[in-house]
């Protein structure tokens, strides 16, 4: 863990913030898009500099997110029957995306797999410590849909599609994508409300930033409750529910 910073608070006025352009592999709802295409737009005249920007990471934010998934496999592991692995990783094996085949690797790890994740791991914390020298805060989805209707006795399994609008279908594993951003290269993350889907459902992003710089975040998503409003509940009964 990062020891906190010492980086005093700035205003918005002063910060460099980063919007990341999704992945085009990464399914994300047309009306979490345009939240976080609206925020950049009502940034722009209060921030020092507001642009869209991937940080430069070995293997780009794939490789980061493979990484992940192999070392999240990897710890599930530890409570899964060898057997119930070998199944699930053979369906795994079948599929064409990365994605699977990142955790089907990562449900036999060996030490020296666990070696080598940990090196990229830090590979790709001092990428983004380099990426934070320029811009203070990076600005991206904090899930990848709004709330979606709850079916009892329907739980997700690892193949569910979520419906993302305008007859798009994306991956229900690619919600795992926002959290690895920040929990991978252990980043500090502060997420907050930003505006609604045109049915009234809140639509959440997350502000990251350098290692043990919390308060930025938090301070950050402070202020922005004056330029776009602040959390607004949902109508009752939630559209969809």
């Amino acid at each position: 863990m990062a020891p906190p910073s010492d980086e005093p608070e700035r205003p918005l006025s002063g910060l460099r913030i980063a919007f990341l352009p999704p992945p085009p592999w990464f399914g994300v709802h047309d009306d979490v898009l345009d939240a976080h295409h609206r925020l950049a737009d009502a940034l722009a005249p209060h921030a020092q500099a507001v642009a869209w920007r991937a940080p430069d990471l070995p293997g780009g934010v794939a490789g980061l997110y493979e990484t992940f998934m192999r070392m999240m496999a990897a710890l599930g592991a530890r409570l899964t029957p060898r057997a119930e692995r070998e199944e699930f990783a053979a369906l795994l094996r079948t599929s064409p995306d990365p994605r699977d085949l990142a955790w089907a690797q990562g449900l036999f790890a060996t030490a020296a797999d666990r070696a080598a994740w940990g090196a990229r791991r830090r590979v790709l914390r001092a990428a983004l410590g380099s990426f934070f020298d320029h811009w203070d805060i990076l600005v991206a989805p904090a899930v990848t849909v709004p709330a979606f209707r709850h079916a009892p006795g329907h739980a997700a399994d690892w193949f569910s599609v979520l419906d993302l609008g305008g007859g798009r279908m994306g991956r229900y594993n690619d919600l795992f994508l926002p959290a690895a951003l920040a929990a991978l290269p252990g980043l500090p993350a502060t997420v907050f409300p930003a505006g609604t889907t045109p049915t009234g459902l809140p639509v959440g992003l997350q502000a990251l930033t350098r290692a043990g710089a919390d308060r930025t975040t938090i301070a950050f998503a402070a202020e922005l409750a004056a330029i776009i409003g602040g959390f607004q509940p949902p109508p009752l009964p939630v559209p969809g529910g």
